[in-house]
């Protein structure tokens, strides 16, 4: 077998050679390729806002079901394993839309709730081999190293954000496509003495598709905390009277990342 030219060099009998020619044949044909697009969007959920859908349960569309004012006409199809985080959270979002329902749900998630897409790329990638989507910042930061020689301070920079890994394998009809999923998000949090202090979040699973569906996996919230201060100048100042014309405001926001797959193969 000579690798650098692909070529295979046998001896054997007449027949022996005619079989192992239609067994290489039957073997040698090109590997699938598949399109994947993906659309990464965030929620804004702080206001308790229902976007209409429970993606948590099988439901097939008559006319009669909503998102906001958009009715959906095909069919929601619940994956067999959802996303589970184990403790203290739980990726509870993981549904199969029909191609018809896609541009109607992604324009009623726009239309009844603040949202925004983070990135919209598509990846086509060999048939079994991973596919890799990261949408984020990179923050730099120093870290110091004290030795007996002295210290040395050097640069580094801490990736954050969100990253996507999906594998891809077709069956053998090439009608339905397999994905292994990996979402990791990575939050920053703040400094400390011992550096860059961040939140963790991660899930894997596997859902198998027909050509056209789109896989929608989602769950992953997060939730901040902000403070505000008021006052009126000067009568906000004197003491005790003052707190008469102070308030304090506490601003809630939850944030949902939403993960929208569409596999495609490529046909030679």
């Amino acid at each position: 077998m000579a690798d650098v030219t692909n070529a295979l060099i046998i001896t054997s009998t007449a027949e022996g050679i005619e079989k192992l020619s239609a067994l290489i044949e039957e073997l040698d044909v090109k590997k699938p390729q598949i399109r994947i697009a993906a659309r990464i969007m965030e929620v804004d959920i702080s206001k308790g806002v229902d976007l209409g859908i429970d993606w948590t349960v099988t439901k097939t569309f008559a006319g009669s079901d909503q998102i906001g004012d958009t009715t959906l006409t095909g069919n929601i199809e619940n994956m067999a394993s959802p996303f589970s985080l184990g403790t203290p959270a739980t990726l509870n979002i993981a549904t199969i839309i029909s191609g018809a329902d896609l541009d109607l749900t992604l324009k009623a998630l726009v239309k009844k709730t603040e949202s925004r897409t983070l990135s919209n790329p598509t990846l086509v990638v060999e048939n079994n081999r991973p596919a890799h989507i990261h949408v984020g910042d990179s923050i730099p930061y120093k870290e110091t190293l004290v030795t007996a020689a002295g210290a040395t301070e050097t640069t580094k920079q801490l990736e954050i954000g969100t990253t996507l890994d999906v594998t891809p394998t077709v069956s053998p009809t090439g009608n339905q496509i397999s994905m292994d999923v990996d979402v990791a998000v990575k939050d920053f949090v703040g400094f400390t003495d011992a550096g860059p202090q961040t939140t963790d979040r991660k899930a894997t699973t596997k859902v198998t598709i027909s050509e056209g569906q789109t896989v929608v996996v989602g769950g992953l919230v997060t939730e901040t905390q902000k403070g505000t201060a008021y006052q009126v100048p000067i009568l906000g100042d004197i003491p005790i009277l003052g707190y008469l014309f102070k308030r304090k405001e506490t601003q809630n926001r939850a944030l949902e990342l939403l993960i929208f797959l569409t596999p495609h193969v490529m046909r030679h």
